[in-house]
């Protein structure tokens, strides 16, 4: 995840909503199915889109990710889904610690 965020061009805040984005699978079984690969790589590029980055998954992406957009698409929108249904989720641990300064504040935001 380092290496791709830092391919990326991801600041503090972007790579908070990228680990956020994770650590809300983590939470939800059915995640379990994508390669860890693969939802780093969906969480890396949906921060993009959230984030009004012009191009939600760069060339450059592919290349050192070998995931496409098109094979990204549906774990992104899973990963959105778990985003907007956090506050209302049963276990709020992982959106108390992103709620928190070391953390930007980033279960905040408003996408």
């Amino acid at each position: 995840m380092d290496r791709m965020q830092r391919l990326n061009g991801c600041d503090g805040v972007q790579r908070e909503i990228a680990q956020y984005l994770i650590e809300l699978a983590l939470l939800d079984f059915r995640m379990i199915r994508h390669l860890p690969s693969h939802l780093c790589a969906a969480a890396l590029m949906l921060s993009n889109e959230l984030l009004g980055k012009p191009r939600a998954w760069p060339e450059l992406m592919v290349q050192h990710a070998r995931h496409t957009e098109v094979q990204l698409r549906p774990c992104a929108e899973e990963l959105r889904a778990l985003l907007d249904g956090a506050p209302a989720h049963w276990l709020q641990a992982v959106r108390k610690k992103f709620l928190l300064p070391p953390q930007h504040e980033v279960a905040k935001m408003r996408f």
